[in-house]
């Protein structure tokens, strides 16, 4: 009776482990997930000497900049379409239509920032990465212009390669 209690007992615990063991591993994957997006920005990264946006009263420049030196690369979407990658110390803009635009910087959570873009004007959004209780966690934050434009001054100019 003892040995079918022990074996009944050693068949529940193995069940755990199990459970254990799988749940363990769905964490691993979606880790991986969040690794595998800000890998492939980073691949996606160019470095070209930078270029003066066109000065066309027609649209709006949307700069992008990060600030933390650990954070994540992330690729830039205005909607669901990939317009461009940001990481750590460096900076990207966007030519943007008139309108209302939503940006959005994704590793295993996302953040997203709405924007009324207007002809003419120029705007900073500046892109960092907090921490979060389980992961982290990615922000997109509008600053002012004087602001904005000190600190690309400081940072290196980058693209999204075609």
């Amino acid at each position: 009776m003892n040995i079918l209690k022990g074996a009944l007992l050693v068949g529940h615990l193995k069940n755990h482990f199990q459970l254990f063991f799988l749940l363990f591993f769905l964490c691993f994957l979606s880790a991986c997930a969040g690794f595998g997006e800000a890998l492939s920005a980073s691949l996606a990264m160019n470095y070209p000497d930078s270029i003066p946006p066109p000065l066309s009263q027609d649209v709006g420049i949307v700069y992008f900049y990060g600030i933390n030196e650990f954070a994540n690369d992330s690729f830039i979407y205005d909607g669901t379409k990939r317009v461009g990658v940001i990481g750590p110390k460096v900076y990207t803009y966007i030519v943007a239509n008139p309108g209302n635009h939503t940006y959005t910087v994704k590793l295993n959570t996302m953040d997203s920032i709405m924007l009324n873009i207007e002809p003419g004007k120029t705007y900073f959004l500046r892109y960092s990465v907090e921490d979060g209780m389980w992961e982290p966690q990615p922000n997109l934050e509008l600053v002012q212009n004087d602001v904005g434009h000190a600190k690309i001054s400081t940072l290196k100019y980058v693209i999204l390669k075609n």
